[in-house]
Protein backbone atom coordinates (compact mmCIF):
# COMPACT_ATOMS: atom_id res chain seq x y z
CA UNK A 1 0.00 0.00 0.00
CA UNK A 2 2.90 2.37 0.70
CA UNK A 3 4.21 1.90 -2.85
CA UNK A 4 0.76 2.46 -4.32
CA UNK A 5 0.24 5.60 -2.25
CA UNK A 6 3.70 6.83 -3.21
CA UNK A 7 2.95 6.24 -6.88
CA UNK A 8 -0.24 8.26 -6.65
CA UNK A 9 1.53 11.11 -4.84
CA UNK A 10 4.32 11.14 -7.43
CA UNK A 11 1.73 11.15 -10.22
CA UNK A 12 0.10 14.23 -8.65
CA UNK A 13 3.44 16.02 -8.41
CA UNK A 14 4.31 15.26 -12.03
CA UNK A 15 0.84 16.22 -13.24
CA UNK A 16 1.39 19.68 -11.77
CA UNK A 17 3.85 20.33 -14.57
CA UNK A 18 1.36 19.45 -17.27
CA UNK A 19 -1.24 21.69 -15.64
CA UNK A 20 1.20 24.52 -16.33
CA UNK A 21 0.52 23.84 -20.02
CA UNK A 22 -2.48 26.15 -20.03
CA UNK A 23 -0.37 28.96 -18.64
CA UNK A 24 2.35 28.33 -21.22
CA UNK A 25 0.02 29.15 -24.12
CA UNK A 26 -0.81 25.59 -25.07
CA UNK A 27 2.46 24.72 -26.84
CA UNK A 28 2.64 20.92 -26.65
CA UNK A 29 6.46 20.99 -26.94
CA UNK A 30 7.00 23.58 -24.21
CA UNK A 31 9.79 22.28 -21.88
CA UNK A 32 7.47 22.06 -18.87
CA UNK A 33 4.94 19.99 -20.81
CA UNK A 34 7.55 17.65 -22.29
CA UNK A 35 9.52 16.98 -19.11
CA UNK A 36 6.31 16.41 -17.14
CA UNK A 37 4.93 14.01 -19.74
CA UNK A 38 8.23 12.12 -20.01
CA UNK A 39 8.48 11.72 -16.24
CA UNK A 40 4.89 10.52 -16.08
CA UNK A 41 5.42 7.94 -18.84
CA UNK A 42 8.75 6.71 -17.52
CA UNK A 43 7.98 6.61 -13.82
CA UNK A 44 4.36 6.33 -12.68
CA UNK A 45 3.12 3.32 -14.77
CA UNK A 46 6.20 1.32 -13.73
CA UNK A 47 5.73 2.10 -10.05
CA UNK A 48 2.07 1.05 -10.30
CA UNK A 49 3.19 -2.28 -11.78
CA UNK A 50 5.73 -2.80 -8.99
CA UNK A 51 3.09 -1.93 -6.35
CA UNK A 52 0.99 -4.89 -7.51
CA UNK A 53 3.77 -7.24 -8.66
CA UNK A 54 7.29 -6.82 -7.25
CA UNK A 55 8.65 -9.40 -9.73
CA UNK A 56 8.46 -6.70 -12.42
CA UNK A 57 11.60 -5.05 -11.07
CA UNK A 58 14.88 -6.31 -12.51
CA UNK A 59 16.20 -9.35 -10.65
CA UNK A 60 19.65 -7.78 -10.14
CA UNK A 61 18.08 -4.71 -8.57
CA UNK A 62 15.68 -6.79 -6.51
CA UNK A 63 18.48 -8.89 -4.98
CA UNK A 64 20.63 -5.80 -4.30
CA UNK A 65 18.01 -4.23 -1.98
CA UNK A 66 17.80 -5.19 1.70
CA UNK A 67 14.22 -3.88 1.72
CA UNK A 68 12.46 -3.42 -1.64
CA UNK A 69 9.69 -1.17 -0.35
CA UNK A 70 12.03 1.07 1.59
CA UNK A 71 14.39 1.29 -1.38
CA UNK A 72 11.65 2.36 -3.79
CA UNK A 73 10.22 4.89 -1.33
CA UNK A 74 13.67 6.51 -1.00
CA UNK A 75 14.08 6.57 -4.79
CA UNK A 76 10.60 8.12 -5.16
CA UNK A 77 11.58 10.89 -2.76
CA UNK A 78 14.75 11.62 -4.75
CA UNK A 79 12.75 11.52 -8.01
CA UNK A 80 10.18 13.97 -6.63
CA UNK A 81 12.82 16.40 -5.36
CA UNK A 82 14.70 16.16 -8.66
CA UNK A 83 11.58 16.82 -10.70
CA UNK A 84 10.69 19.90 -8.67
CA UNK A 85 14.23 21.21 -9.25
CA UNK A 86 13.87 20.47 -12.97
CA UNK A 87 10.57 22.33 -13.07
CA UNK A 88 12.11 25.30 -11.26
CA UNK A 89 14.84 25.47 -13.88
CA UNK A 90 12.44 25.10 -16.80
CA UNK A 91 10.31 28.00 -15.50
CA UNK A 92 13.18 30.26 -14.51
CA UNK A 93 13.30 33.60 -16.41
CA UNK A 94 17.08 33.35 -16.40
CA UNK A 95 16.70 31.06 -19.42
CA UNK A 96 15.26 33.92 -21.47
CA UNK A 97 18.00 36.32 -20.31
CA UNK A 98 20.68 33.85 -21.41
CA UNK A 99 18.94 33.31 -24.76
CA UNK A 100 18.91 37.08 -25.34
CA UNK A 101 22.70 37.14 -25.11
CA UNK A 102 23.26 34.32 -27.61
CA UNK A 103 24.12 35.30 -31.19
CA UNK A 104 21.24 34.98 -33.65
CA UNK A 105 22.18 32.95 -36.72
CA UNK A 106 20.64 33.44 -40.11
CA UNK A 107 20.82 31.35 -43.25
CA UNK A 108 19.37 31.48 -46.72
CA UNK A 109 19.08 28.68 -49.22
CA UNK A 110 17.24 27.94 -52.44
CA UNK A 111 15.60 24.81 -53.84
CA UNK A 112 18.86 23.61 -55.37
CA UNK A 113 20.70 23.84 -52.04
CA UNK A 114 17.83 22.06 -50.32
CA UNK A 115 17.99 19.14 -52.78
CA UNK A 116 21.78 18.93 -52.58
CA UNK A 117 21.69 18.98 -48.77
CA UNK A 118 18.99 16.30 -48.62
CA UNK A 119 20.86 13.99 -51.00
CA UNK A 120 24.17 14.64 -49.21
CA UNK A 121 22.70 13.89 -45.76
CA UNK A 122 21.21 10.60 -46.91
CA UNK A 123 24.40 9.64 -48.78
CA UNK A 124 26.67 10.46 -45.82
CA UNK A 125 24.46 8.46 -43.47
CA UNK A 126 24.24 5.51 -45.85
CA UNK A 127 27.96 5.60 -46.64
CA UNK A 128 28.88 5.72 -42.95
CA UNK A 129 26.53 2.83 -42.24
CA UNK A 130 28.19 0.72 -44.95
CA UNK A 131 31.65 1.59 -43.59
CA UNK A 132 30.47 0.62 -40.11
CA UNK A 133 29.30 -2.75 -41.44
CA UNK A 134 32.72 -3.24 -43.04
CA UNK A 135 34.39 -2.30 -39.74
CA UNK A 136 32.48 -5.01 -37.84
CA UNK A 137 32.65 -7.62 -40.65
CA UNK A 138 29.23 -7.21 -42.21
CA UNK A 139 25.51 -6.93 -41.59
CA UNK A 140 25.21 -10.60 -40.67
CA UNK A 141 27.75 -10.18 -37.86
CA UNK A 142 25.80 -7.20 -36.57
CA UNK A 143 22.37 -8.85 -36.70
CA UNK A 144 23.53 -12.03 -34.98
CA UNK A 145 25.34 -10.10 -32.23
CA UNK A 146 23.03 -7.23 -31.34
CA UNK A 147 23.39 -8.17 -27.68
CA UNK A 148 27.03 -6.99 -27.99
CA UNK A 149 26.04 -3.57 -29.37
CA UNK A 150 27.92 -1.57 -26.72
CA UNK A 151 31.10 -3.54 -27.42
CA UNK A 152 30.76 -2.97 -31.18
CA UNK A 153 30.49 0.77 -30.65
CA UNK A 154 33.88 1.03 -28.94
CA UNK A 155 36.47 2.60 -31.19
CA UNK A 156 33.90 3.61 -33.82
CA UNK A 157 32.12 6.48 -32.08
CA UNK A 158 32.99 9.04 -34.75
CA UNK A 159 31.88 6.70 -37.54
CA UNK A 160 28.59 5.79 -35.87
CA UNK A 161 27.86 9.45 -35.18
CA UNK A 162 28.04 10.13 -38.92
CA UNK A 163 25.28 7.57 -39.48
CA UNK A 164 22.97 9.89 -37.58
CA UNK A 165 23.33 12.50 -40.34
CA UNK A 166 20.80 10.45 -42.29
CA UNK A 167 18.23 11.99 -39.93
CA UNK A 168 18.87 15.42 -41.50
CA UNK A 169 17.57 14.19 -44.86
CA UNK A 170 14.26 13.14 -43.29
CA UNK A 171 14.03 16.44 -41.39
CA UNK A 172 14.69 18.48 -44.54
CA UNK A 173 11.99 16.64 -46.49
CA UNK A 174 9.58 17.26 -43.60
CA UNK A 175 10.38 20.97 -43.54
CA UNK A 176 10.01 21.27 -47.32
CA UNK A 177 6.33 20.41 -46.89
CA UNK A 178 5.90 23.94 -45.60
CA UNK A 179 6.14 25.14 -49.20
CA UNK A 180 4.84 22.25 -51.28
CA UNK A 181 2.70 19.36 -50.05
CA UNK A 182 2.25 16.59 -52.60
CA UNK A 183 1.56 12.87 -52.36
CA UNK A 184 4.92 12.16 -53.97
CA UNK A 185 6.67 14.21 -51.34
CA UNK A 186 4.81 12.36 -48.59
CA UNK A 187 5.81 9.01 -50.13
CA UNK A 188 9.44 10.16 -50.27
CA UNK A 189 9.26 11.15 -46.62
CA UNK A 190 7.88 7.73 -45.62
CA UNK A 191 10.49 5.80 -47.65
CA UNK A 192 13.41 7.89 -46.39
CA UNK A 193 12.07 7.65 -42.86
CA UNK A 194 11.92 3.86 -43.08
CA UNK A 195 15.46 3.70 -44.49
CA UNK A 196 16.77 6.00 -41.76
CA UNK A 197 14.96 4.01 -39.07
CA UNK A 198 16.57 0.78 -40.29
CA UNK A 199 20.08 2.27 -40.24
CA UNK A 200 19.65 3.92 -36.86
CA UNK A 201 18.24 0.73 -35.33
CA UNK A 202 20.65 -1.70 -36.97
CA UNK A 203 23.75 0.32 -36.09
CA UNK A 204 23.46 -0.80 -32.48
CA UNK A 205 20.15 -2.46 -31.81
CA UNK A 206 18.79 0.58 -30.02
CA UNK A 207 15.48 2.40 -30.29
CA UNK A 208 16.35 5.81 -28.87
CA UNK A 209 17.69 7.33 -32.11
CA UNK A 210 14.73 6.15 -34.17
CA UNK A 211 12.20 7.47 -31.65
CA UNK A 212 14.21 10.68 -31.43
CA UNK A 213 13.98 11.07 -35.21
CA UNK A 214 10.22 10.61 -35.04
CA UNK A 215 9.98 13.33 -32.37
CA UNK A 216 12.21 15.59 -34.49
CA UNK A 217 9.86 15.14 -37.46
CA UNK A 218 6.86 16.02 -35.27
CA UNK A 219 8.63 19.10 -33.88
CA UNK A 220 9.66 20.32 -37.35
CA UNK A 221 6.07 19.78 -38.48
CA UNK A 222 4.83 21.68 -35.41
CA UNK A 223 7.17 24.68 -35.49
CA UNK A 224 8.15 24.80 -39.16
CA UNK A 225 5.14 23.58 -41.15
CA UNK A 226 1.83 23.67 -39.28
CA UNK A 227 1.08 23.77 -35.57
CA UNK A 228 -0.14 20.59 -33.93
CA UNK A 229 -2.95 21.76 -31.66
CA UNK A 230 -4.06 18.39 -30.30
CA UNK A 231 -3.31 14.68 -30.46
CA UNK A 232 -4.99 13.69 -33.70
CA UNK A 233 -5.54 10.51 -35.65
CA UNK A 234 -2.13 10.80 -37.32
CA UNK A 235 -0.22 10.69 -34.04
CA UNK A 236 -2.40 7.81 -32.81
CA UNK A 237 -1.51 5.88 -35.99
CA UNK A 238 2.18 6.65 -35.47
CA UNK A 239 1.93 5.33 -31.90
CA UNK A 240 0.26 2.15 -33.20
CA UNK A 241 3.32 1.54 -35.38
CA UNK A 242 5.88 2.53 -32.75
CA UNK A 243 4.60 0.30 -29.95
CA UNK A 244 5.21 -3.02 -31.81
CA UNK A 245 8.60 -1.66 -32.93
CA UNK A 246 9.50 -0.66 -29.38
CA UNK A 247 8.65 -4.16 -28.11
CA UNK A 248 10.18 -6.08 -31.03
CA UNK A 249 13.68 -4.56 -31.00
CA UNK A 250 14.77 -5.88 -27.57
CA UNK A 251 13.30 -9.28 -28.46
CA UNK A 252 15.35 -9.42 -31.66
CA UNK A 253 18.59 -8.20 -30.12
CA UNK A 254 18.66 -10.96 -27.46
CA UNK A 255 21.38 -13.57 -27.96
CA UNK A 256 20.24 -16.17 -30.50
CA UNK A 257 16.97 -14.34 -31.24
CA UNK A 258 17.62 -13.63 -34.93
CA UNK A 259 18.26 -17.31 -35.66
CA UNK A 260 15.13 -18.28 -33.74
CA UNK A 261 12.78 -15.80 -35.39
CA UNK A 262 14.18 -16.49 -38.86
CA UNK A 263 12.71 -19.96 -38.67
CA UNK A 264 9.43 -18.83 -37.09
CA UNK A 265 8.33 -15.26 -37.82
CA UNK A 266 4.89 -15.93 -36.35
CA UNK A 267 6.56 -16.46 -32.99
CA UNK A 268 7.81 -12.86 -33.13
CA UNK A 269 4.25 -11.57 -33.47
CA UNK A 270 3.09 -13.71 -30.58
CA UNK A 271 6.00 -12.58 -28.42
CA UNK A 272 5.26 -8.92 -29.20
CA UNK A 273 1.68 -9.35 -27.98
CA UNK A 274 2.80 -11.23 -24.87
CA UNK A 275 5.42 -8.60 -24.03
CA UNK A 276 3.39 -5.42 -24.48
CA UNK A 277 4.09 -4.60 -20.85
CA UNK A 278 7.68 -3.95 -21.98
CA UNK A 279 6.48 -0.62 -23.33
CA UNK A 280 6.17 0.41 -19.68
CA UNK A 281 9.26 -1.31 -18.31
CA UNK A 282 11.63 -0.46 -21.17
CA UNK A 283 10.62 3.20 -21.26
CA UNK A 284 11.40 3.49 -17.58
CA UNK A 285 14.69 4.22 -15.85
CA UNK A 286 13.25 3.25 -12.46
CA UNK A 287 15.31 0.05 -12.19
CA UNK A 288 18.53 1.98 -12.77
CA UNK A 289 17.56 4.83 -10.45
CA UNK A 290 16.44 2.48 -7.64
CA UNK A 291 19.75 0.65 -7.89
CA UNK A 292 21.84 3.86 -7.85
CA UNK A 293 19.94 5.61 -5.06
CA UNK A 294 20.32 2.56 -2.83
CA UNK A 295 23.87 1.62 -3.85
CA UNK A 296 25.35 5.04 -3.05
CA UNK A 297 25.13 7.14 0.09
CA UNK A 298 26.94 10.11 1.62
CA UNK A 299 30.00 7.98 2.44
CA UNK A 300 30.71 6.37 -0.94
CA UNK A 301 29.69 8.88 -3.65
CA UNK A 302 32.32 9.47 -6.32
CA UNK A 303 32.63 13.25 -5.87
CA UNK A 304 32.70 13.90 -9.60
CA UNK A 305 35.39 11.36 -10.50
CA UNK A 306 33.30 9.69 -13.22
CA UNK A 307 33.16 13.04 -15.07
CA UNK A 308 36.96 12.97 -15.39
CA UNK A 309 36.46 10.25 -18.02
CA UNK A 310 35.27 13.04 -20.34
CA UNK A 311 38.88 14.22 -20.64
CA UNK A 312 39.74 10.97 -22.45
CA UNK A 313 36.50 10.65 -24.40
CA UNK A 314 37.74 12.40 -27.60
CA UNK A 315 40.62 9.92 -27.97
CA UNK A 316 39.72 6.82 -30.06
CA UNK A 317 39.93 3.57 -28.09
CA UNK A 318 42.49 2.14 -30.51
CA UNK A 319 44.91 4.96 -29.63
CA UNK A 320 44.54 4.76 -25.84
CA UNK A 321 45.08 1.53 -23.93
CA UNK A 322 42.88 1.23 -20.87
CA UNK A 323 40.49 3.96 -21.99
CA UNK A 324 37.49 4.22 -19.62
CA UNK A 325 34.01 3.89 -21.09
CA UNK A 326 32.42 6.97 -22.62
CA UNK A 327 29.11 5.49 -21.49
CA UNK A 328 29.09 5.83 -17.69
CA UNK A 329 26.12 3.46 -17.63
CA UNK A 330 28.63 0.63 -18.11
CA UNK A 331 29.82 1.27 -14.55
CA UNK A 332 26.28 0.84 -13.24
CA UNK A 333 25.48 -2.41 -15.00
CA UNK A 334 28.91 -3.76 -14.05
CA UNK A 335 28.15 -3.01 -10.39
CA UNK A 336 24.77 -4.70 -10.69
CA UNK A 337 26.52 -7.80 -12.07
CA UNK A 338 28.94 -7.97 -9.14
CA UNK A 339 32.00 -6.17 -10.55
CA UNK A 340 34.19 -4.09 -8.23
CA UNK A 341 34.01 -0.71 -9.94
CA UNK A 342 35.94 2.53 -9.58
CA UNK A 343 35.74 5.52 -11.96
CA UNK A 344 38.44 5.53 -14.61
CA UNK A 345 38.56 1.76 -15.04
CA UNK A 346 39.32 0.44 -18.52
CA UNK A 347 36.20 -0.37 -20.50
CA UNK A 348 37.67 -3.78 -21.39
CA UNK A 349 37.50 -4.75 -17.72
CA UNK A 350 33.83 -3.90 -17.34
CA UNK A 351 30.52 -5.45 -18.34
CA UNK A 352 29.73 -5.23 -22.05
CA UNK A 353 26.40 -3.42 -21.73
CA UNK A 354 25.00 -0.34 -20.05
CA UNK A 355 22.31 1.06 -17.75
CA UNK A 356 22.34 4.78 -18.64
CA UNK A 357 22.19 6.80 -15.39
CA UNK A 358 20.98 10.07 -17.00
CA UNK A 359 21.08 13.25 -14.90
CA UNK A 360 19.40 11.91 -11.77
CA UNK A 361 21.60 8.82 -11.57
CA UNK A 362 24.89 10.45 -12.58
CA UNK A 363 24.48 13.40 -10.21
CA UNK A 364 23.36 11.17 -7.34
CA UNK A 365 26.27 8.72 -7.62
CA UNK A 366 28.71 11.65 -7.74
CA UNK A 367 27.20 14.22 -5.33
CA UNK A 368 24.20 12.53 -3.61
CA UNK A 369 20.92 14.49 -3.19
CA UNK A 370 22.46 18.01 -3.46
CA UNK A 371 23.92 16.93 -6.79
CA UNK A 372 20.49 15.83 -8.01
CA UNK A 373 18.95 19.17 -7.05
CA UNK A 374 21.71 21.17 -8.77
CA UNK A 375 21.89 18.94 -11.84
CA UNK A 376 18.15 18.82 -12.45
CA UNK A 377 17.79 22.59 -11.97
CA UNK A 378 20.56 23.28 -14.50
CA UNK A 379 19.01 20.77 -16.90
CA UNK A 380 15.65 22.56 -16.73
CA UNK A 381 17.38 25.91 -17.20
CA UNK A 382 19.12 24.58 -20.32
CA UNK A 383 15.79 23.39 -21.72
CA UNK A 384 14.25 26.81 -21.11
CA UNK A 385 17.23 28.58 -22.70
CA UNK A 386 17.15 26.48 -25.86
CA UNK A 387 13.37 26.95 -26.14
CA UNK A 388 13.57 30.72 -25.77
CA UNK A 389 16.50 30.85 -28.21
CA UNK A 390 14.38 29.01 -30.80
CA UNK A 391 11.57 31.55 -30.30
CA UNK A 392 14.01 34.47 -30.54
CA UNK A 393 15.27 33.11 -33.86
CA UNK A 394 11.72 32.97 -35.26
CA UNK A 395 11.63 29.16 -35.26
CA UNK A 396 14.37 28.66 -37.83
CA UNK A 397 14.95 25.06 -38.86
CA UNK A 398 18.41 25.10 -37.29
CA UNK A 399 17.11 26.15 -33.88
CA UNK A 400 14.15 23.73 -34.01
CA UNK A 401 16.53 20.81 -34.49
CA UNK A 402 18.91 22.21 -31.86
CA UNK A 403 16.05 22.52 -29.35
CA UNK A 404 14.99 18.96 -30.12
CA UNK A 405 18.57 17.75 -29.62
CA UNK A 406 18.82 19.40 -26.21
CA UNK A 407 15.33 18.50 -25.03
CA UNK A 408 15.34 14.82 -25.91
CA UNK A 409 19.01 13.91 -25.70
CA UNK A 410 21.00 16.05 -23.30
CA UNK A 411 21.57 14.87 -19.74
CA UNK A 412 24.37 15.51 -17.25
CA UNK A 413 25.85 12.07 -17.79
CA UNK A 414 29.03 11.36 -19.75
CA UNK A 415 27.35 9.53 -22.62
CA UNK A 416 24.65 12.15 -23.18
CA UNK A 417 27.12 15.04 -22.87
CA UNK A 418 29.33 13.51 -25.58
CA UNK A 419 26.38 12.55 -27.79
CA UNK A 420 24.80 16.00 -27.59
CA UNK A 421 28.06 17.84 -28.21
CA UNK A 422 28.79 15.68 -31.24
CA UNK A 423 25.22 16.16 -32.46
CA UNK A 424 25.37 19.95 -32.05
CA UNK A 425 28.73 20.19 -33.82
CA UNK A 426 27.52 17.97 -36.66
CA UNK A 427 24.29 19.97 -37.01
CA UNK A 428 26.15 23.29 -37.07
CA UNK A 429 28.76 22.11 -39.58
CA UNK A 430 26.02 20.73 -41.82
CA UNK A 431 24.13 24.04 -41.89
CA UNK A 432 27.32 26.06 -42.32
CA UNK A 433 28.38 23.87 -45.25
CA UNK A 434 25.08 23.72 -47.12
CA UNK A 435 23.17 26.82 -45.99
CA UNK A 436 25.95 29.27 -45.10
CA UNK A 437 24.84 29.92 -41.54
CA UNK A 438 26.23 33.18 -40.21
CA UNK A 439 25.62 35.62 -37.40
CA UNK A 440 22.80 38.09 -37.98
CA UNK A 441 23.16 41.77 -37.13
CA UNK A 442 19.56 41.91 -35.86
CA UNK A 443 17.34 39.52 -33.96
CA UNK A 444 15.15 38.78 -36.97
CA UNK A 445 15.69 36.26 -39.72
CA UNK A 446 14.98 36.82 -43.41
CA UNK A 447 11.41 35.89 -44.20
CA UNK A 448 12.04 34.16 -47.53
CA UNK A 449 10.51 30.81 -48.55
CA UNK A 450 13.68 28.88 -47.76
CA UNK A 451 15.07 30.95 -44.90
CA UNK A 452 14.52 30.14 -41.26
CA UNK A 453 11.07 31.63 -41.80
CA UNK A 454 8.43 32.95 -39.48
CA UNK A 455 6.64 30.60 -37.12
CA UNK A 456 3.94 28.45 -38.67
CA UNK A 457 1.38 29.84 -36.24
CA UNK A 458 1.05 32.15 -33.28
CA UNK A 459 4.16 32.00 -31.13
CA UNK A 460 3.45 30.34 -27.80
CA UNK A 461 4.01 32.28 -24.63
CA UNK A 462 7.10 31.49 -22.60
Amino acid sequence: MILLAGSIMLALVLTAGIMQWRKSGGDIFHPVVVVSAMHLLRTVPYLFLVAFDSSVIHRLVYHSLPDLEEGIVWYSFVEGVGFLALLAGALNPLGWRIAERLPVLRYRFNHHQYRVATLAAFSIGMGSFLLYLYYIDGLETLLYNLHRRTEFGRGAAYLTSLISIVSFSVILVTYSRKFNRTNGQLLLLILMGMGAAFMLTARGGGRKLTLSLLLAVLMVQHYGVHRIRRIGLFIVCVAAVCIPYFVAVPLIRAAGAVEYYQSDWEALGQDIVENLARVITDLSYVDTYVFITNQFDVDNVWMGRSYLDLLKAPVPSGMLDGKPPVDDGVYIQSMANGYRVTPGMAADNLYGSSWPPETLGACYMNFWVPGVVAGMFLLGLLYQTSYQYMRRCDYSLYTIVLYHLVLFNFQFSNLRIVQTMMGAVTLTLFFVLFFRVQRAETSGLPNSPFSGGAPAGPAPAS
